[in-house]
């Protein structure tokens, strides 16, 4: 599957600050949309952003948080499931997200995520 990104540089959809205490918040707020969905083109942005939080000895814990107002995350884009042409795309992303989420539970730091409700 080819995905398809506009030169210009996207804005990312995570933010990391990194406080005195040794917690980080990372938020997640998809720029221009009303409610975070899950996409394929944000995983370098992630891998990016955990890469950081490895490097920083002093992170002890992440709280992810939403940067909107009345939600977490959606899910994934629906749009992103549609483009794919057969059952290996999907298969690939799927993995894609599941390895995301096994590099969370390898790193050193504790994830928690602080939902709204």
């Amino acid at each position: 599957m080819t995905i398809s990104n506009d030169t210009k540089e996207m804005k990312s959809a995570f933010s990391l600050d990194v406080r005195d205490d040794g917690v980080a918040i990372l938020t997640m707020d998809v720029p221009g949309e009303s409610m975070n969905t899950l996409k394929v083109e944000f995983s370098q942005q992630i891998e990016d952003v955990l890469s950081q939080i490895n490097a920083d000895s002093s992170i002890k814990g992440v709280v992810l948080v939403s940067g909107k107002d009345n939600s977490f995350v959606a899910g994934a884009d629906i749009s992103m499931l549609a483009a794919c042409e057969n059952a290996e795309d999907a298969t690939s992303i799927a993995k894609g997200g599941q390895q995301m989420f096994d590099r969370i539970e390898a790193m050193p730091a504790t994830f928690v995520a602080a939902i709204h409700g």
